[in-house]
């Protein structure tokens, strides 16, 4: 569940009526209240609606709205903000993953495994290295 909340890609999946409520439910629980969201409600249609907000206030609008739970829905999910870095390799924390290295490797060497096992840049890597020894 961890590997959701940190998801930095954005998620655009398809959601039943009956099942909406409790998606939306779900993603706040999961991703967290604040995790931003938009629903759209019958897509290029006469009665076409969105809602968009943080999971929590979606929800809310979805359970107070009579025509809330009718419809098929699209779900855009917006991607969780990168670390403080700036780098991320899918769910994993490459500070982590260097400070790992680095108290068993030399930094140039421990830049360049983590290049290797994440797929990002050496230099930076190597960069980003240098700023978390000195920190």
């Amino acid at each position: 569940m961890d590997e959701l909340r940190k998801e930095v890609a954005t998620l655009v999946f398809y959601e039943s009526p009956h099942r909406i409520l409790n998606t939306v439910a779900d993603i706040a629980d999961v991703m967290g209240a604040q995790r931003e969201i938009v629903l759209g409600r019958e897509i290029t249609k006469t009665f076409e609606t969105f809602y968009s907000g943080g999971a929590a206030d979606v929800h809310t609008a979805l359970t107070e709205d009579p025509h809330g739970s009718r419809g098929e829905f699209v779900v855009v999910v917006r991607g969780a903000e990168k670390s403080e870095s700036g780098l991320m390799a899918g769910a994993l924390d490459v500070d982590h993953l260097l400070n790992l290295l680095m108290a068993e490797l030399p930094l140039k060497k421990a830049a360049k495994m983590a290049s290797e096992l994440t797929g990002l840049g050496k230099n930076e890597l190597y960069q980003r290295a240098l700023d978390l020894k000195d920190s």
